[in-house]
């Protein structure tokens, strides 16, 4: 085999990413079901979402990276 380079594999990165777009779907639900008062459950919500955003920006970040 050569040594070609490897594609950078962006799927866990991806699936994290869908996660938290449903998420903060899920917290807009919550909040506007009560006209926008946000109770503990729509930030939770708010939270995990913003997490799992950042996680996927992380791991397609160091993917990118380790390509270079």
């Amino acid at each position: 085999m050569t040594g070609s380079p490897q594609r950078p594999s962006y799927a866990l990165s991806l699936w994290f990413l869908g996660i938290a777009v449903l998420g903060l779907a899920q917290f807009y639900g919550k909040a506007y079901r009560n006209d926008f008062q946000l109770n503990a459950i729509a930030w939770i919500w708010l939270i995990g979402s913003f997490v799992l955003l950042a996680l996927s920006l992380f791991l397609a970040w160091r993917e990118r990276r380790k390509r270079d």
